[in-house]
């Protein structure tokens, strides 16, 4: 069964916290619980292991001396550890936290800690329509474990919009394979604990449910290399763009250490960035 599974999107289906059925109080302890795997992921590295697209980021913001944006950026988490890795290579590059429906409070803590790296829209902002003002020129667009949410026809909106811009975009969501369907929750059980049971008696016992739910959700949802590809061909300026594939380290190196790789096992989490082609590049 896990040899037939596709490795793309293969539904649309809803997701309990994230998709409007949970109240905003549910929601934010979602959002905290994915704070916390964050922050253990990139505490071992396990998200970038050879370090290729801290490469890709740096490499990027050096070249057009540019920012970055996150989009649908739910507590904002993601956003800043990248931004904590590029300040420790001595870097100055800053973050703009967005979303169509703004978590402030959680936005305000970041940026509280940030040392004025991180900043905040308040507003909500459509991710398919960024507004010009918060994306001058050379800025790197961000999508953190939310991409899958949005139908191909949004996300091809979206990459019409960065195409426009002439920005680039840097989306981090789960590898769509039949493993992950299992071990993303693994992952989630072995990183949220203590979150978890800080948060109200009732959502300690519904979130392994809704989370167990949403988690296998989130990776038939999730957009392959091929999907995305796709999903650019036609459009408007695109030929001057191009896609680069990363991945993180699998679940259960995360869980058992890097050893742990050489049992073949599927990475977790995939990386794409869309950017545009160096001058004179085909």
């Amino acid at each position: 069964i896990w040899a037939a599974y596709p490795n793309r999107r293969v539904c649309g289906y809803m997701e309990f916290a994230t998709d409007g059925w949970a109240s905003d109080e549910m929601a934010n302890t979602l959002q905290l619980l994915l704070e916390a795997t964050w922050s253990s992921i990139f505490s071992i590295g396990a998200h970038d292991p050879k370090g290729e697209v801290l490469d890709a980021i740096g490499s990027y913001l050096d070249n057009k001396n540019g920012s970055l944006l996150e989009l649908a950026a739910g507590s904002g988490k993601a956003a800043t550890l990248w931004v904590d890795e590029l300040t420790q290579r001595g870097s100055t590059a800053k973050v703009v936290l967005t979303d169509l429906q703004p978590n402030v409070p959680a936005w305000q803590r970041l940026s509280s800690q940030s040392g004025g790296r991180v900043s905040f829209a308040p507003d909500p902002v459509d991710a398919t329509r960024v507004p010009g003002h918060l994306r001058p020129e050379g800025t790197l667009r961000m999508i953190h474990l939310a991409l899958h949410h949005f139908t191909p026809a949004l996300v091809r909106e979206m990459l019409a919009d960065v195409v426009r811009s002439g920005d680039a975009l840097l989306v981090g969501d789960c590898a769509p394979s039949a493993q992950n369907l299992v071990m993303l929750n693994v992952v989630g059980a072995a990183t949220q604990g203590p979150v978890l049971w800080s948060r109200p008696l009732h959502h300690a016992l519904l979130m392994p449910l809704v989370g167990t739910h949403d988690g296998v959700v989130s990776v038939l949802r999730s957009y392959s290399p091929t999907d995305l590809e796709e999903l650019t061909a036609g459009l408007p300026g695109s030929d001057g763009y191009a896609w680069q594939f990363f991945h993180s380290r699998s679940a259960l190196s995360i869980l058992l250490g890097p050893a742990a790789e050489r049992l073949g096992a599927a990475p977790l989490l995939q990386w794409s960035l869309f950017a545009p082609l160096a001058t004179g590049t085909q």
